[in-house]
């Protein structure tokens, strides 16, 4: 206290300086977010020090405020500072940063606890859900919430001048931690493992279901009863209800609440009633609040004798207002209360003349958004709202995130609130709200409330809320049902992140799914998988060219160019779209196919050709056959054979077998620029095309059949890319298409159903998330050439070594492939794009300053 006066004496805005002390020269990410928070709040660091320079600063000679020991590295003694020295304590080891978390996820704790003390004073605590198969997401999610910690803590001294600290360090100093031991780290990675397998399950194939139901007792009984009987909602098939608040109407109680149904992605709010007098639900639910965006948690309040009502709408990023007109029984919105914010589960109360408003907010880098409370004042409901100055005033999954009315007994307020340590409203707890001033907040968990685990719905409780001497309360069942995995909107998370009970609920997973999606697809720049899933599928061609090659066959053989032309479909088409013009495309694409042709024929005419022909070289040249091989493949690919080469392999004469498919994707191109020119690229005509592409395909027409089988999968990959914002990238989708291709592997319709499923899981493999792999863009630029050279360099291997498998033949040829595709690339294909973009890319006005690279070859 004496400290704290003497900072104050300096004048009405005292500068408070400190130090820092960290364990390394250079500031990690969240020492700068500490010290940068500090300095927001007025106060000013003023020397940095890491532990080994230690010894030659004399701290105890500078003239300090606090000192913010940002590492456990070191001990002393730093001299007298007015607010003493700052420092962390980590979870289950409290002296050491590096593992934080690890401890818990490696016992299976729920929480990992995380402390701020000054000196040996508990000053700020929180505690954190554990990730249990992710030990850096615990880590960066943890440090994030933290690096503000110490900037609160000066604003409530200065706030406060003085607090009394509550606990002392002896707490945790008795606690025993150690250093992972190899053997520990091997069994944490199997550990880790395991749950990240449960967790993918749990995705697919686990639901839950809410309800709603009613006690007849007042709230305020709840804290001393442990029992106590609960009037379900009749359950409904296609619907769950949650969120329940109610008033008085007559013999009745009107309730609203969120319904979420199965088909629709968001939630709204509908209403039903209980009726006191025949003890039973007497009304199905009717919408009453429907938005384009989720609505949930409609918190319900009296004021002056209107009811208002505050729904949840995080996803608009607005905390509104609604007030009940008795007269139509319709909701309709008064004003905004606050904007710009992903307020959960807003709860409003009036306490001494002032009206505060309660939530937890979802933030930006973090999947967690059930642990920091943040509170908001007013004179009026109508007037403005501040933030308190403390936000967040509490970070505790365990009592943090509202669940329902606060309640005054006895001259105290309650807070009712979610404990999400081990799922998403898994309990509700109650907290005695001990101070709430302007400038500071406390409360302690009185009481918890556990689920019925012999009820039908054992395995959550998140909403409690009061209706005159009755209480309203939902509860949560979990299961476990193979349809979920085939069920839009209802489990899962994004491709590249962990599900966390939902963002805002069940119905905006798949609406942020949804925008996500197009704004990862539209980009259609170097932020996904298409470099490495075209050289894997250049790969892929060759390993089923190796069966015919070596003289075999393979089952599925057509599955390599199902691939070819779906991906040459949705990225040609998406080119098409970008240049703007047919000129421009057309021009784009001839520099992407030709060069490596002129390559091609180079190589294999000059010199694969004279080294495996049984030919002369005199008559080998002079063969009619040659040049019409040189016409051919540069001009319209037509030409696949050579004179006397590779005649006694199964292929004979054949040093191009692939190129039939570069002569259809031509004419493919030219479709697109047809159907442009006629107008005729609005999706509803490229679906009747689609349509009507079948019916030419099942009335298995003599002339033509491969073009138009395989038309229609140009079309539909053209069609995915008109519809790309419509299609969810989802591990449940993909793991469900595998099913599916698995089941019927052997079966007829096998090529048919690849053509839909296949389809998906390449959109899958190239939009799920960016892996970091070496030379990525090298390979897609490589992957024209592997394609091209591929056929010759395959043939070539059996001629030498004829009595190889395919398999070996695959081996064999595929790093040769690659190098006369690298070089092809580094010498000749590269220099022809630089020389375009030089000359006409800057020109055309309509063009993308990307040359679209090719698709699959």
């Amino acid at each position: 206290m004496k400290g704290l006066a003497k900072i104050m004496s300096r004048g009405d805005r005292p500068v408070v300086r400190f130090a820092v002390v960290t364990a390394q020269p250079h500031l990690t990410e969240w020492e700068k977010q500490c010290i940068q928070q500090l300095e927001h709040v007025g106060a000013e660091a003023t020397m940095h020090i890491w532990t080994n320079d230690l010894l030659n600063r004399p701290i105890h000679a500078y003239r300090f405020d606090f000192i913010l020991l940002l590492t456990n590295e070191c001990e002393g003694n730093w001299g007298g500072t007015p607010l003493g020295v700052w420092s962390f304590v980590w979870g289950a080891n409290p002296s050491s940063i590096d593992t934080l978390g690890w401890w818990e996820v490696y016992r299976k704790e729920p929480i990992v606890h995380v402390s701020l003390w000054q000196d040996h004073q508990l000053v700020q605590e929180g505690q954190f859900r554990t990730i249990q198969h992710s030990i850096a997401q615990n880590r960066r999610r943890i440090l994030q919430t933290v690096a503000a910690w110490p900037a609160l803590y000066l604003q409530k001294r200065l706030a406060e001048h003085g607090l009394e600290h509550r606990k002392s360090l002896e707490v945790f100093e008795n606690r025993a931690f150690e250093t992972p031991t190899f053997f520990k780290k091997r069994l944490m990675d199997v550990k880790v493992g395991a749950r990240k397998v449960k967790v993918f399950f749990d995705r697919m194939f686990r639901d839950e279901y809410w309800n709603v139901g009613i006690i007849e007792r007042p709230i305020a009984h709840i804290i001393q009863e442990e029992d106590f009987d609960i009037t379900w909602f009749a359950r409904k098939k296609n619907s769950y209800y949650a969120d329940p608040f109610g008033w008085i109407d007559g013999e009745h109680v009107n309730i609203l609440v969120e319904e979420m149904k199965i088909a629709e992605p968001n939630g709204f709010i509908s209403t039903c009633a209980y009726s006191m007098k025949e003890k039973r639900f007497i009304q199905s639910p009717e919408r009453k609040l429907v938005r384009p965006h989720h609505l949930s948690y409609p918190y319900l309040f009296q004021y002056d004798g209107v009811h208002y009502c505050i729904p949840e709408s995080a996803e608009n990023k607005e905390v509104n207002l609604y007030r009940y007109e008795p007269q139509n029984r319709q909701w309709q919105q008064e004003r905004t209360l606050l904007r710009e914010i992903q307020a959960l589960d807003a709860t409003v109360i009036q306490c001494d003349d002032r009206w505060w408003l309660f939530c937890t907010v979802a933030r930006q880098g973090t999947e967690e958004h059930n642990d920091s409370l943040h509170l908001f004042y007013a004179d009026d409901l109508h007037g403005e709202w501040k933030a308190h100055p403390l936000n967040p005033v509490k970070v505790d999954v365990c009592s943090s995130r509202g669940a329902g009315t606060p309640f005054h007994s006895d001259g105290k307020w309650y807070r009712p609130a979610q404990d999400c340590s081990n799922t998403y409203g898994g309990r509700i707890v109650l907290n005695e709200i001990i101070e709430l001033t302007p400038s500071l907040y406390e409360e302690v968990v009185v009481r918890a409330i556990e689920p019925d685990k012999e009820s039908a719905y054992p395995d959550g409780y998140h909403t409690l809320s009061k209706v005159g001497e009755y209480t309203l309360i939902d509860g949560k069942r979990q299961f476990y049902h193979w349809a979920t995995l085939f069920i839009n909107g209802r489990n899962g998370g994004s491709s590249d992140c962990v599900i966390n009970d939902h963002l805002i609920k069940k119905g905006t997973e798949m609406m942020r799914l949804k925008h996500a999606l197009a704004e990862r697809m539209s980009s259609m720049g170097k932020e996904n998988n298409l470099d490495l899933v075209r050289f894997i599928i250049a790969a892929f061609v060759m390993y089923f060219h190796a069966f015919h090659i070596a003289g075999g066959e393979h089952s599925h053989e057509l599955l390599r160019v199902i691939l070819f032309f779906f991906i040459s479909g949705f990225f040609v088409y998406a080119s098409f779209e970008r240049w703007g013009s047919v000129k421009g495309f057309v021009r784009a694409r001839c520099v992407r196919l030709f060069p490596g042709m002129v390559v091609l024929m180079f190589v294999t005419l000059f010199f694969i050709g004279p080294i495996v022909t049984d030919k002369s070289i005199m008559s080998y040249m002079t063969d009619t056959k040659t040049w019409e091989y040189l016409l051919g493949v540069t001009i319209v690919f037509l030409q696949q054979e050579l004179p006397g080469v590779f005649t006694n392999n199964p292929y004979p004469n054949v040093v191009n077998g692939s190129l039939w498919t570069l002569q259809l994707e031509l004419v493919y191109y030219a479709s697109i620029v047809i159907l442009s020119l006629l107008q005729l690229t609005k999706p509803r005509v490229l679906i009747m095309l689609l349509v009507f592409t079948y019916i030419l395909h099942y009335l298995s027409l003599p002339i033509g059949e491969t073009y138009i089988s395989l038309y229609r999968v140009f079309l539909l990959g053209m069609l995915c890319f008109v519809y790309k914002e419509n299609i969810p990238i989802r591990h449940t989708f993909a793991f469900g298409s595998v099913l599916v291709l698995l089941v019927f592997w052997n079966h007829p319709w096998f090529h048919e159903l690849f053509i839909f499923f296949g389809s998906y899981l390449t959109l899958y493999a190239i939009y799920v998330r960016k892996l970091i792999v070496p030379w990525s863009r090298l390979l897609g630029n490589c992957s024209y050439g592997v394609f091209l050279f591929g056929y010759p360099v395959q043939q070539s291997v059996q001629h030498f070594l004829p009595e190889i498998s395919a398999g070996q033949n695959f081996i064999i040829s595929l790093p040769f492939a690659c190098l006369f595709a690298l070089l092809s690339w580094l010498f000749v294909e590269r220099k022809v794009f630089q020389y375009y973009k030089r000359n006409h890319l800057r020109t055309d006005k309509t063009a993308n300053s990307r040359i679209e690279q090719p698709m699959l070859k």
